[in-house]
C-alpha cells in the first residue's frame, strides 16, 4: 500500500498553484457540470482520495458514492462525506467494484475515474474497466475517465514528480520509461501516462456512446453514455 498522507498530498497539489493542475481539474470539472439530470443520478467517485472532488458535486447530484483503499486518505473521506447528507465514503477496492455496489440502491449511475486514477492503481486496472463497463450498461449509465497523456510525461510529468518527490520518491530516471509512459521513481512509486492508442482502444473497450471529450495537451477526459 503507498504511503500518501493525506496532509502531504494537499500541500504538494492541492495547493500548488499549477496552471496545467488547474486546468485539468476544472476540466474535470466542466464535464461534470454538463451531464443532464444530475439531480437524478448517483455518483460514484473511484479512487476518491480524501474526498477532493466533494464539495463540488455533492451540491448538484442527487448522491454520490466514494471509494477509497488508501487507510490514511480514507479517515479523511469519511470525515469530509459526512458533511453531506447525500455522501457515503467506502472503504474498499474498486477492482471489486461490482461486489462494492450490492448492497446500495443505484440510480442512473456515473461512474468516475478522475485525474488519472486509472494510472496509479494497485492491480489490475483492466478488472476497474470491465467492472466500470458492466455497471453502466446494466444500470444505464455513464462514465467519465480522465487521463493523462503519455507524451506530456517527459516534461511537465517528471516536473511535476520532482516536486512531489517528498511523497513519491525522485524519479528513477533509469527506470521510468517515456516511449510506454511508465514513471517509476526510486522509491518504487509508479503511475501509468496513456498513449493516444491506448486511450482510443479504452473508448472502443466501453462500446458507449461519446457525450463529451477534452482533449489537452497534457491530459485526456472523456464521457461516455450507455
Amino acid at each position: 500500500m503507498r504511503n500518501f498522507n493525506p496532509g502531504q498530498y494537499k500541500d504538494l497539489f492541492d495547493e500548488w498553484d499549477d496552471p496545467i493542475i488547474k486546468a485539468h481539474r476544472a476540466g474535470e470539472f466542466k464535464v461534470i457540470e454538463s451531464i443532464k439530470n444530475k439531480r437524478n443520478k448517483t455518483f460514484i467517485d473511484l479512487g476518491a482520495g480524501h474526498g477532493r472532488i466533494l464539495p463540488k458535486i455533492a451540491p448538484i447530484v442527487k448522491d454520490i458514492i466514494a471509494i477509497e483503499l488508501n487507510p490514511a486518505m480514507f479517515k479523511i473521506l469519511n470525515q469530509e462525506s459526512a458533511k453531506f447528507k447525500n455522501s457515503t465514503a467506502v472503504f474498499g477496492d474498486m477492482t471489486k467494484l461490482e461486489t462494492i455496489l450490492k448492497k446500495f440502491t443505484i440510480v442512473n449511475p456515473v461512474l468516475l475515474l478522475l485525474e488519472n486514477t486509472l494510472g496509479t492503481i494497485e492491480g489490475q486496472y483492466q478488472q476497474v474497466l470491465t467492472q466500470m463497463r458492466k455497471i453502466a450498461k446494466q444500470n444505464h449509465g455513464e462514465a467519465i475517465i480522465s487521463l493523462y497523456r503519455q507524451q506530456a510525461l517527459k516534461d511537465w510529468g517528471l516536473m511535476s514528480y520532482w516536486h512531489g518527490k517528498a511523497m513519491n520518491g525522485e524519479p528513477d530516471i533509469v527506470k521510468t520509461d517515456l516511449k510506454k509512459g511508465l514513471f517509476v521513481s526510486k522509491t518504487g512509486y509508479t503511475s501509468k501516462w496513456w498513449t493516444d492508442k491506448e486511450i482510443a482502444g479504452m473508448k472502443n473497450f466501453f462500446e458507449g456512446k461519446l457525450l463529451n471529450e477534452v482533449i489537452a495537451e497534457t491530459y485526456w477526459i472523456f464521457h461516455l453514455g450507455f
